[in-house]
């Protein structure tokens, strides 16, 4: 992340002026978000996260990723009603994009609203069945019924369609450990490491 962070102040005309790509603008972003959390969130990182987005969604007012991550960092920062605002104002241009259900999904569990959590997942699966973030939630959902089987199925949904997301494999071998499987628990966090 530090060294997408670096690249963006070595590369002015792809984040100013006319030049400025809202994609390249959402990854410095994205890298901002990151460095900033695992260095305990400076102010400079912030501030330049703060600026970026609204520049990306300036040059392209259509620019979903910008949305989505601004959505997504609200809702990490424990901000759950902008979140929401953020995700209904994508909704406005696109209904049907997946991950702003993924989102609503998440802004209901925080919430929780369980119930409701349960029909966004279910829209992104109809919309994208090949969604791993829906996935995923899908498992924590079937995990807070304690349906342990369900669970391990969409994880295995999620690592079909990307055997090597971590995330995944995180939550697979979380899943094993507290079912108690310790020789896949052991396969799971060896293949996460």
């Amino acid at each position: 992340y530090q060294r997408i962070f670096d690249w963006y102040y070595q590369h002015p005309e792809l984040t100013e002026g006319d030049g400025r790509d809202p994609e390249v603008l959402c990854d410095v972003a994205y890298a901002g978000a990151r460095l900033g959390t695992r260095i305990g969130d400076s102010g400079t990182l912030q501030a330049t996260v703060d600026q970026v987005l609204p520049a990306a969604t300036a040059v392209d007012k259509y620019c979903y990723d910008a949305y989505l991550l601004e959505a997504f960092l609200y809702l990490e920062k424990g901000n759950p009603l902008d979140a929401s605002k953020t995700f209904k104002q994508i909704m406005d241009f696109n209904k049907y994009h997946p991950e702003v259900r993924v989102g609503m999904a998440m802004y209901h569990l925080e919430k929780g609203a369980l119930d409701e959590a349960e029909r966004e997942v279910a829209r992104a699966l109809k919309i994208n069945p090949n969604l791993v973030p829906a996935h995923q939630l899908q498992a924590m959902l079937h995990l807070f019924d304690e349906e342990f089987e369900p669970a391990r199925v969409e994880l295995e949904k999620a690592l079909a369609v990307n055997p090597n997301d971590v995330d995944t494999i995180a939550l697979l071998g979380a899943l094993f450990q507290y079912m108690t499987d310790e020789e896949q628990y052991k396969a799971y966090e060896k293949r996460a490491l």
